[in-house]
C-alpha cells in the first residue's frame, strides 16, 4: 500500500474543494494515502476501521459543526492530527480547537505551503523521539515528564535525577532531544554538554532555567546548545520548541495572535452560508 508516510483523510464540505486537495497533496507528495469523505458517517467507519495519522475537516461538515463531531469521535482519533479549514475562525472556535488539542486551524482557501507544512509535521509522526529529562527536581521532573506525554509527537521519555545519570545513560541509550536543568546535581555545565555530544553527536540539548537566557548561554558558548526553556514553561513553550528544533513550521494554533491576524473576509462574503455544492456519487475517493 503507498501509505509509508502516513494515512491523510480530507473531510470538507464542497465536493470541488475536497478533489482539489486531495489533488495537491497527491501532487506535493505522493508517498501518503490520502482519502476523502462526503458524509458525517463514512468518516466514522473510516476512522473506526483504520489508522488516520491526519485529518483535514471543513469547519462546518456535513451539516454539523466541525467540533461536534470531533468530540463524538472521542478516542477513536485521539492519535490524529486535525487540522480545521474555514474562510474565517471566531475567537471561540479558535478556543475550543485549542481546547480539543486540534493540531491546527487554516484559512481557506488552503495553499500549497500550507499543505507541505502539516504533511511534514505528519511524517514526523512516524520517528519516534527519544527524549531524556534531566532535572534534581521531582515534582519538576513530573510536570515536564506529562507536558511531553501530552505532546501530540511521539516522544518515548525517560528521566534522570542528576547529571552523573543522564552521562550513563548517554552511553547506552541513543537520546533525539535532553531537556536539562543546568543546575541539577552533578551537572557540570559546558563539560557534561561536551561528553554527552561526544557520544552522541545528533542529540539536541535543550536548557531549562529560571535565570536569564543571555547570561546563561553564555557560560555554554562553544556548546551546541539546541534550545531553551525559560522556567516556569507551559506545554505551548515546549510545542513552538519541539517544531523549532525539528525544523517544522509552528502550527497557527501555537500563535496567540491568530485571531487578529487572520485575512479578513471580504464585506461580501461575510455571513456567508457554508458551500451547498451538490454531493459527489461515491462517499470515499481514493488516490
Amino acid at each position: 500500500m503507498r501509505n509509508a508516510k502516513g494515512a491523510v483523510l480530507v473531510a470538507v464540505s464542497s465536493a470541488e474543494v475536497r478533489q482539489h486537495m486531495c489533488d495537491t497533496l497527491n501532487s506535493i507528495d505522493p508517498g501518503f494515502a490520502i482519502s476523502a469523505v462526503k458524509t458525517t458517517a463514512a468518516l466514522r467507519d473510516v476512522i473506526s476501521s483504520r489508522p488516520i495519522d491526519l485529518l483535514i475537516m471543513s469547519d462546518q461538515f456535513s451539516g454539523k459543526p466541525s467540533l461536534e463531531i470531533i468530540e463524538q469521535l472521542g478516542t477513536q482519533s485521539h492519535k490524529t492530527l486535525i487540522v480545521m479549514v474555514a474562510d474565517h475562525f471566531s475567537e471561540e472556535t479558535i478556543s475550543q480547537s485549542r481546547k480539543h488539542h486540534l493540531y491546527d486551524c487554516i484559512q481557506t482557501p488552503v495553499d500549497a505551503p500550507a499543505l507541505q507544512r502539516v504533511l511534514k509535521r505528519c511524517e514526523a509522526q512516524k520517528c519516534r523521539l527519544s527524549t531524556l529529562i534531566v532535572d534534581s527536581q521531582p515534582t519538576a521532573r513530573h510536570l515536564i515528564y506529562k507536558m511531553l506525554s501530552e505532546s501530540p509527537f511521539n516522544l518515548t521519555i525517560s528521566e534522570a535525577e542528576n547529571g552523573a545519570l543522564a552521562v550513563s545513560l548517554s552511553k547506552a541509550i541513543r537520546y533525539h532531544i535532553l531537556f536539562v536543568d543546568p543546575d541539577s546535581t552533578s551537572w557540570m555545565g559546558p563539560a557534561s554538554v561536551k561528553q554527552i555530544m561526544k557520544l552522541q553527536q545528533h542529540c539536541r540539548i535543550v536548557l531549562m532555567s529560571p535565570h536569564d537566557k543571555d547570561l546563561l548561554l553564555q557560560l555554554y558558548e562553544g556548546c551546541e546548545i539546541a534550545g531553551f526553556l525559560k522556567k516556569p514553561f507551559y506545554r505551548k513553550d515546549l510545542e513552538r520548541l519541539l517544531h523549532e528544533i525539528l525544523a517544522i513550521p509552528a502550527p497557527n494554533l501555537l500563535n496567540l495572535n491568530f485571531f487578529s491576524e487572520q485575512i479578513p473576509l471580504a464585506t461580501d462574503e461575510v455571513g456567508a452560508e457554508a458551500s451547498k455544492e451538490a454531493e459527489d456519487e461515491s462517499e470515499i475517493i481514493w488516490l
